[in-house]
């Protein structure tokens, strides 16, 4: 997959909270932006179309987010869940009230968690997230690959933001059981 040029390309900054998407050539495109570096609330905005979205979790396990826009009086528009407590693999349904549904799942390909991949649920290849850590810069950037022709920019946007938001709070969770001795 290194020989082929990605998609997209994504920057974390840990420090300052946000996480960054980049056209291949570098520029910004959108942006996931956290109140504090353990946030599970994050604000992501698109440039192209301009939306905005907020994605926070609605129970105390943090297995289920609410995804709303922010543009619409803050309209929910769709769902993330993880399928269950111990299960690696998170459910995206998107669609608000009385619209069709599109469902996604999320997981890690690799037993090292370095790449993530979202089908559709016709088990289709939709986006893949190839994780690398740049030691120069001290920061985890992402490759990402979309495998599905035909998808307008915004749709591919949006779901690039809420996978990597998950992709963060799965990364949080492996930080916190490690350090837990788990």
């Amino acid at each position: 997959m290194s020989e082929q040029t990605p998609d997209f390309t994504v920057t974390t900054n840990t420090w300052k909270n946000f996480i960054t998407v980049h056209e291949p050539d570098e520029k910004e495109i959108a942006k996931l932006s956290y109140p504090s570096m353990f946030a599970k609330r994050a604000i992501y905005e698109i440039h192209r179309p301009q939306a905005s979205f907020e994605i926070k979790g609605v129970n105390f396990w943090g297995t289920q987010l609410q995804i709303k826009n922010l543009n619409e009086a803050s309209r929910v528009i769709g769902t993330v869940k993880r399928n269950n407590l111990m299960s690696r693999t998170f459910v995206i349904i998107l669609g608000g009230e009385g619209e069709d549904k599109t469902g996604f799942y999320l997981r890690p390909k690799t037993g090292l968690k370095s790449r993530y991949l979202v089908y559709d649920r016709k088990d289709q290849l939709v986006l893949e997230y190839c994780s690398r850590f740049n030691w120069r810069k001290f920061r985890m950037e992402y490759d990402l690959f979309w495998h599905q022709e035909g998808t307008n920019q915004g749709s591919r946007l949006f779901l690039i933001g809420i996978g990597l938001h998950v992709i963060k709070l799965i990364q949080q969770s492996n930080q916190s059981a490690a350090g837990a001795g788990g």
